[in-house]
This record gives structure tokens, C-alpha cells and sequence, in this order.
């Protein structure tokens, strides 16, 4: 009997000198909910990159972007057109500068020819900075086109497109999820530790699946986690893993 309960009471203080194991499932280091930032029509999904990695850059979704491009191309006219406005405006403003200075000292000007002259030459150069802020205006809009335009191509490159959730002629809301894409470029487990494990963690060697060395600690949560009650959050990085979701045995040791 006496020798029993000592085997139950060392029983533990060996374990913990062996350090701990858990059962995690491999998962792709970063998972990317992609949205749609506008809306508009699908008019174009590679479906057959589904389940790919893709590794040049490539539009996986496209949606209607020809009003855009339109509106574009007439704001870029507007602007030219402004532009070439302005820089007649300001030589005109200049002109009638100079035509004020011209007769500011002129004795056999009267006080009200003066005021004209400088009534004038104040008019050009309000006309010229409204022509300067018509400029600014349009050169904002652009920027807004060329932005929205590009939004409407969902691109994917060094991502593994998981899964498309949209198909040709649906018509999307800004925020409505498009796809899921995933970096699979390293691997990622989760597990969660006692408080006394995670003031050890430093000092011990993670095994995965009997290998030292694979596994490289990349955060330890310092809050609880709302779900596993008085335990702590680890996430440890991996190289790729050929096929993920799969589960490995983590084990905790000294050094």
C-alpha cells in the first residue's frame, strides 16, 4: 500500500521533469477574409484557381469597372482643358497687373481709372486661383476613380485561394466576403498552457511529433483565454506542411 502511494505521488514529478504534450492541428500560418471594398457586378471569377497556390500575381475576382473608366477618361479631358484655362488666366492676371503699376503713378489717371485697373487685375486673380481649385478637385476625383477602379479587381499572389464565394453575375455590396485566401508559405499550431508552463516556456524545446527543433515559439497570450479557463494562448510557427489540418503531438521539454 505504502509503496503504491508513492509510485501515485511520483507519478506527476515525473511527468512534469518529461514535460507535457498536446494534440494540435496544423494550420496555415495567416487565413485572409477578403471583402468587397465597393460594390458592383461580378463579371469575371477564376473558379479553377480554387484550391491553388497562386504564385504570380493574378485577378482571381473582377467586378464592373467600364462606368468607372468612362467617367475617368472624361475627368482627365476636364483636367487638360482646366489646366490650359489656368495658365491663360494667370497671363492675363499678370497682365493686368502690370497695367495697374503701370498707372498707379500716373498723375493724369483719376483715382476712379485706378481703381478699375486694380478692380481687374484682383478679378484675373481670383478667376486664376478658382481655376487652381477646379484643378485640385479634379485631380482628387481621379485619385477616387483609379482607387475604385483598382478595388474591383481581387487579386491573389503567394496565396492559396481556399475558397470563392461569388460566381459571374452576382451583384456585391461593399463588405460582402468574395473569397478566402490563405499564406501557406509556414505553418501554424496552437495550444494553451498552465500559468506555471508559460512562466517555463522560455527554457524549454518544443517536439513535434517526436522532431526537435521544428517548431519556433512566436507568441505566448499574457491574458487567459476567455475559452480554456486559466490557460494561456501559444502560437508556434512551422515550415510549410504539405496538406494542413492535420493533428501532431507537441511536447514541451527542458533543454
Amino acid at each position: 500500500m505504502k509503496t503504491s502511494l508513492l509510485a501515485w505521488l511520483i507519478l506527476p514529478l515525473a511527468l512534469m521533469a518529461q514535460g507535457r504534450s498536446f494534440y494540435a492541428k496544423v494550420e496555415p500560418y495567416e487565413t485572409y477574409e477578403i471583402k468587397a471594398a465597393t460594390s458592383g457586378l461580378v463579371v469575371s471569377v477564376q473558379k479553377s484557381l480554387e484550391g491553388k497556390l497562386v504564385s504570380q500575381r493574378e485577378t482571381v475576382i473582377k467586378l464592373d469597372d467600364a462606368l468607372e473608366k468612362s467617367l475617368l477618361a472624361l475627368d482627365k479631358k476636364s483636367l487638360q482643358a482646366t489646366r490650359e484655362r489656368a495658365e491663360a488666366l494667370l497671363a492675363a492676371a499678370k497682365i493686368k497687373e502690370e497695367n495697374f503699376k503701370d498707372i498707379q503713378s500716373l498723375k493724369t489717371k483719376s483715382k476712379f481709372q485706378k481703381d478699375t485697373e486694380e478692380v481687374n487685375a484682383i478679378s484675373a486673380r481670383i478667376s486664376y486661383l478658382q481655376a487652381l481649385e477646379q484643378i485640385y478637385s479634379l485631380e482628387s476625383q481621379i485619385a477616387q476613380r483609379v482607387d475604385t477602379i483598382q478595388k474591383k479587381s481581387l487579386e491573389a499572389h503567394n496565396r492559396y485561394v481556399y475558397k470563392i464565394r461569388v460566381s459571374e453575375g452576382d451583384y456585391v455590396n461593399a463588405g460582402t466576403a468574395l473569397m478566402d485566401l490563405m499564406d501557406i508559405s509556414q505553418a501554424k499550431v496552437v495550444f494553451f498552457v498552465s500559468e506555471e508552463e508559460a512562466k517555463s516556456l522560455p527554457s524549454k524545446v518544443l517536439y513535434v511529433d517526436g522532431k526537435k527543433g521544428e517548431a519556433k515559439i512566436e507568441k505566448l497570450y499574457r491574458v487567459a483565454d476567455s475559452e480554456h479557463v486559466s490557460e494561456y494562448r501559444v502560437e508556434a510557427v512551422l515550415p510549410s506542411a504539405k496538406f494542413f489540418s492535420k493533428l501532431v503531438k507537441i511536447e514541451l521539454k527542458d533543454e
